[in-house]
């Protein structure tokens, strides 16, 4: 979400982010492995984090913020950028100018250096940006890149869906619904009130359940759903956020939020969930 807060996009990579980090001598024996070699059995021991280990991501990103932290005082905005807009090796932040993304991409790539870590495969929207990368920590390969899964087009500055066309001809299929979601959208107005703008934010979305339950059920889970986007966005975003409302157009799911009267513990659990998080202004 915090990728397109800003006009200025900028993604990068970390070139083997495993393999930059040694393992200490007296740990090593922990990663043995046999390997057979000319009819005999021999015994090795990784000397590098490897990846398939349940211990790798957590042990990688230690080294990778204490090294940001060792370093803070000469490179302030690489801790930023190491405890906020890294998804493991994956860098993905947005500035709201060149200038910003220039200082925050070149600080943050000489502190990874000094621990071993190369910030490389580096994509923006902005020339201006790109420009002050060496060509070979470039990505120059394509226009579309993935962020994180999403396809983007630098060219048009925009995220490619792909439409779902695939729909069953059985019309009783849709008996039952398979999923429930929840979409945000992002408001803002001007001081002056004109000129109103509103875009999507973010949307989630989860499979129904294989038993089946009643409609209005489901769309209490859909109210769920939407509270925890709410609470997710209000703790992400780094714009302020003046006043947000949350809609459903069941009736069922409204009156359940007013009622005093003892639900089902399925029901109950939920509303506890909801009226937690959400105030009745809301």
């Amino acid at each position: 979400m915090r990728f397109r807060e800003h006009p200025v996009a900028v993604l990068a990579d970390i070139e083997g982010m495993l393999m930059q980090i040694a393992i200490h001598q007296l740990d090593q024996s922990a990663l043995r492995f046999l390997w057979l070699a000319d009819n005999q059995i021999q015994q090795y021991q990784f000397t590098r984090l490897i990846f398939g280990a349940n211990c790798s991501p957590s042990c990688a990103l230690y080294v990778f913020n204490h090294c940001a932290k060792e370093k803070s005082q000469q490179f302030p905005e690489a801790l930023k950028a190491v405890r906020k807009h890294f998804y493991m090796d994956d860098y993905i932040q947005s500035h709201a100018t060149e200038e910003n993304a220039c200082k925050a991409v070149l600080e943050t790539k000489h502190c990874l250096q000094t621990g071993g870590f190369r910030l490389t495969k580096l994509v923006s929207n902005s020339s201006l940006v790109l420009n002050q990368i060496p060509p070979e920590d470039k990505d120059n390969q394509t226009d579309v890149v993935r962020v994180l899964g999403v396809k983007w087009t630098l060219e048009k500055d925009c995220f490619l869906m792909k439409p779902l066309t695939n729909f069953p001809k059985d019309a009783s299929a849709y008996t039952q619904p398979v999923a429930v979601a929840a979409v945000a959208y992002l408001k803002t107005v001007p001081n002056l009130g004109t000129n109103v703008e509103t875009c999507y934010l973010i949307g989630k979305c989860k499979v129904a359940p294989i038993k089946q339950i009643s409609i209005p059920k489901l769309e209490l889970e859909t109210a769920v759903i939407g509270v925890h986007l709410l609470s997710t966005i209000m703790k992400e975003s780094s714009f302020h956020i003046t006043r947000s409302t949350i809609w459903t157009d069941s009736q069922v799911v409204l009156d359940w939020l007013s009622t005093t009267k003892k639900q089902p513990a399925v029901v109950a659990n939920r509303l506890k969930e909801i009226l937690a998080s959400t105030g009745a202004y809301q």
